[in-house]
C-alpha cells in the first residue's frame, strides 16, 4: 500500500516467498537488513495463510523490481482485498477502497473472487468463520454503495 501511494508509511511488512536452498540464506540476509534500517515488523504470512486463493492469484501478481537475483512482485490485488475485508480493520478496509478507487481492483471481479473462495474456506481455512466473513463482505458491500451514492466521494 506504501508503495503504491496509498499510504505515507507502514509499521510492518508482510511477504511470502518461493526461494531455493541456494537463495534462501541471502535472501534472510536481506530481510534482517531491512528490520533493522527501516525499523520495521516483518512477517513471513500472505493472503493465502487466512483465505484460500481465488484462481489466477499468480497472474494478478505484479512484477514490481529486480534486485539482484530477486524478483519481487505485489501480491494479487483480489486476494489481498479479501483478507483485507475478512481482517475487518478500518484501516484495512480504507485499503481495499483505495484499491478500487485506484482502479488495481474492481468490485465485479472482488464479488466473483468472493463466491469462488467461500465454498472453500471449510477445508482450506482453519482460521476463518465462514458466516462471519460473509457478514463483513456483505457489510463492506453496503459501504462501497453507500459511498458511491455521495456525490463528494470518487465512484468504484
Amino acid at each position: 500500500m506504501v508503495r503504491a501511494g496509498f499510504r505515507a508509511q507502514t509499521v510492518d511488512v508482510d511477504y511470502t516467498v518461493q526461494l531455493d536452498a541456494i537463495h534462501q540464506e541471502a535472501f534472510q540476509g536481506a530481510l534482517r537488513r531491512l528490520i533493522r534500517a527501516m525499523d520495521l515488523s516483518v512477517e513471513p504470512v500472505g493472503p493465502g495463510d487466512f483465505i484460500p486463493l481465488p484462481l489466477g492469484w499468480e497472474e494478478r501478481s505484479p512484477f514490481l523490481a529486480r534486485y539482484g537475483d530477486l524478483d519481487v512482485f505485489a501480491f494479487d490485488p483480489v486476494s489481498t482485498a479479501l483478507s483485507k475485508i475478512e481482517r475487518g480493520a478500518s484501516r484495512d478496509i480504507d485499503d481495499v477502497l483505495a484499491l478500487l478507487d485506484a482502479g488495481r481492483l474492481g468490485l465485479e471481479e472482488l464479488k466473483r473472487a468472493f463466491v469462488e473462495i467461500v465454498p472453500r474456506m471449510e477445508k482450506e481455512s482453519l482460521r476463518i468463520d465462514e458466516e462471519d466473513f460473509q457478514r463483513k463482505f456483505a457489510a463492506f458491500l453496503q459501504l462501497v454503495a453507500e459511498r458511491e451514492e455521495r456525490p463528494d466521494r470518487p465512484s468504484t
